[in-house]
């Protein structure tokens, strides 16, 4: 059975989630209950080294965009695009969206796009959780969106509900996908009259708003409501059941359905991208390259050192064959013929030896991929890189193409100056050039070592 660890970040803790893949479904076979200090010694002694995590965001913007039919890789740009026009996080944003599907404006068929921003400053916050313990996060999901992914389909408007202990979460689904979003602080735990009231509010914009009427209020999880309640909601209310694919085990059982229910909606397959940085999806990609790498590596130097010695011991046998066999012949006719049989021997193992020779001469393009990292900033991203490795002109070279994140000239030019020196820094570079596209924001590095 698979196994997935996950984790939630909440206010003041963390819960940490153990789970084994079983069918369809997963044995939930732990919950952790931790403070962050404790959350720190946790991830010092666990053995899992990647994990899947939401996490609270207090600062938030969505934007509902009309965008023209597009592929999936095109429409993120243009997502970004649109959005950095609106969006004025000083530190960069990181985004996801839901696609609504086609609608028709003003007789031109448009992609309805709901999206929703967060600042990159609080996503980097998260993440430095985990790397300062040489952990890697494989999914980072607002938590909104991993509820999202346990809430049924219905071909109707619901308003979810999340219940916190000083924040209610809210959220409009139809179809599977969101169409609005909102939260608002709390003042008890229990849920009272002012929640009810927000819940009737939000009903009534995005029925004002969006032309969405939710059919039901859901409640997820097993929230405590007020005794004293005076405020009727203006629509049917229910709780969302668990679902029927989890089997709970050890001290999962003890708790309740609003404490579980974030960690283990991260087991669910996600409805939306989700909110890790592409320069962290490289670094990762990157690691594990350069780990598999080393790898593939040191068994061919293995392999190669073993036919080495192979060979030397082989050619010693030949030496003392030739040695007996000279010392029992008379002629010399015969002597001068064995001796061509074995140079013969040894010269089919001349073009490997120098092959592995001169591939040892030869530069590592691990020390390029190793400094590229460190080259990079937060606005830079690059497109591609190409290396070409030539054992007989014992060099390498390499083309890399990327693109600036920025409407000034000057800093476009300044960021890939900087850049360009970070890649100067690896020892055996003998010569760089750049070209610049300053319309499109984008440069070519080229050179060799």
């Amino acid at each position: 059975m698979t196994k997935r660890v996950t984790i939630s970040l909440e206010q003041d803790r963390a819960r940490v989630l153990y789970a084994r893949k079983r069918g369809r479904g997963y044995v939930i076979e732990d919950i952790l209950t931790l403070d962050y200090s404790e959350l720190d010694r946790f991830l010092d002694s666990e053995k899992t080294k990647g994990f899947y995590v939401c996490a609270s965001f207090s600062d938030y913007l969505q934007n509902t965009l009309y965008l023209p039919p597009t592929g999936r890789s095109k429409l993120r740009k243009l997502l970004e695009l649109e959005l950095s026009r609106t969006v004025n996080y000083p530190e960069g944003f990181v985004f996801t969206y839901f696609d609504l599907g086609k609608t028709v404006i003003e007789g031109h068929t448009k992609k309805e796009i709901f999206a929703v921003s967060v600042p990159q400053r609080q996503v980097k916050e998260y993440l430095s959780i985990f790397k300062r313990h040489n952990k890697r996060v494989k999914c980072l999901l607002p938590d909104f969106l991993s509820l999202l992914n346990i809430v049924p389909y219905t071909d109707y408007p619901v308003l979810y509900i999340y219940s916190k202990r000083t924040e209610r979460i809210m959220f409009l689904v139809e179809r599977g996908r969101l169409y609005f979003y909102r939260s608002f602080s709390a003042i008890s735990e229990t849920i009272d009259d002012i929640d009810f009231q927000n819940i009737n509010m939000t009903v009534n914009y995005c029925k004002q708003k969006l032309g969405a009427e939710a059919a039901v209020a859901m409640f997820i999880g097993d929230p405590e409501f007020s005794q004293n309640l005076a405020v009727d909601p203006v629509i049917p209310v229910a709780n969302m059941a668990m679902p029927e694919d989890f089997e709970l085990r050890g001290s999962s059982l003890a708790l309740s359905r609003s404490d579980i229910i974030l960690p283990l909606s991260l087991l669910r397959k996600k409805k939306a991208p989700d909110l890790l940085p592409s320069e962290y999806r490289l670094e990762g990609y990157l690691q594990t390259y350069l780990k598999a790498a080393s790898i593939v590596f040191a068994l061919s130097a293995l392999l190669l050192a073993g036919l080495t010695v192979n060979n030397v011991i082989n050619i010693r046998d030949n030496q003392r064959q030739i040695k007996m066999i000279r010392s029992q012949l008379t002629g010399l006719p015969e002597l001068i013929s064995e001796l061509n049989t074995v140079r013969a021997e040894y010269n089919t193992y001349r073009v490997p030896l120098k092959y592995l020779i001169a591939y040892r001469e030869s530069p590592s393009p691990l020390n390029l991929l190793i400094a590229l990292p460190k080259a990079l900033s937060e606005r830079i991203k690059i497109k591609s890189i190409k290396i070409n490795s030539s054992v007989h002109d014992k060099k390498i070279s390499f083309i890399i193409e990327g693109l600036v994140k920025t409407s000034s000239m000057a800093e476009f030019q300044s960021m890939v100056n900087e850049f360009v020196s970070g890649i100067r820094s690896v020892k055996g570079i003998k010569d760089i050039r750049t070209s610049y596209n300053l319309e499109r924001r984008d440069f070519i590095v080229k050179g060799w070592y």
